[in-house]
């Protein structure tokens, strides 16, 4: 009788098939995330995004995850910064800035964004200067102060002169020459 049962057991189960193949390979690699603790840590970003750069996400388009992948990085950088913000506003604008920034570096030049379409978290931003040196690099040229709009949303003179200090800097070690073009 016993043996009549568990051959009825083994008859109901599913027979493995390649989605059932492809839903373990992400049961068993999400395990990482199972954790009772609800925040991430930059290593486990770090390996989710790894895994998406290897598995194809049903459902999305090539694009729509490096997008995602964009995302994963860009929080595992913050984490690994730890740099404080003083508002929502200031870490929005951060994070869309740095998933902008991976985008133009990873889509080809006619998928890239031209511009960063936030700027109205910049303009709600409380500080203007903290998010100037969280997002500009020390080497930028005006393309990119252009495309990061922030001669719209700086509010500061300060802060204003010491974009223009970097470009001035910049453009003087490209080069070598003081009175060169404009900026």
């Amino acid at each position: 009788m016993r043996k009549k049962k568990d051959m009825e057991k083994e008859e109901a189960k599913p027979q493995p098939t390649e989605e059932n193949k492809t839903e373990d390979q992400y049961q068993t690699t999400t395990s990482i995330f199972a954790a009772s603790s609800t925040n991430i840590t930059s290593e486990q970003c770090a390996e989710l995004a790894e895994m998406l750069q290897q598995y194809p996400l049903p459902g999305i388009s090539s694009k729509e995850q490096i997008y995602l992948i964009a995302i994963i990085e860009t929080i595992s950088q913050m984490l690994q910064e730890g740099k404080s913000f003083v508002d929502k506003c200031g870490i929005k604008f951060v994070l869309m800035t740095r998933i902008f920034n991976y985008m133009t570096k990873s889509l080809p030049p006619a998928q890239r964004p031209k511009r960063l379409s936030w700027l109205e978290m910049a303009l709600q931003a409380d500080v203007h200067s903290l998010l100037v040196k969280q997002i500009l690099p020390s080497d930028a040229l005006w393309p990119t102060v252009r495309a990061l709009g922030i001669p719209l949303w700086v509010t500061e003179h300060a802060t204003l002169s010491t974009v223009a200090k970097i470009l001035a800097k910049t453009h003087y070690s490209i080069q070598k020459v003081p009175s060169g073009k404009k900026i």
